[in-house]
């Protein structure tokens, strides 16, 4: 199996920055296979609880603007050594 970095890199940000401007379950649809685990214990595990949390969370704080404009992203794919995450 073969890994583009540059592609997974921006599917990563793609994803959040969709979460984070509103469209959730849209994020989750394009982006989430079979299994999503959450690791924020505020957060409930599974593709729904990440849905839920940013629906409410854009319902509650509808001024924040997506932080992924300047903030490096930590990215822990499966498969891949603890630690040897992407930024």
């Amino acid at each position: 199996m073969t890994h583009d970095l540059a592609a997974n890199k921006q599917n990563a940000i793609d994803f959040y920055r969709t979460a984070y401007l509103g469209e959730p379950a849209k994020a989750v649809a394009l982006y989430v296979g079979n299994k999503y685990i959450q690791h924020n214990p505020a957060v409930k595990d599974g593709k729904q609880g990440f849905i839920d949390y940013f629906t409410e969370m854009a319902e509650d704080y509808p001024e924040i603007p997506t932080p992924l404009n300047n903030c490096p992203l930590r990215i822990h794919p499966a498969g891949f050594e603890q630690g040897a995450g992407v930024q």
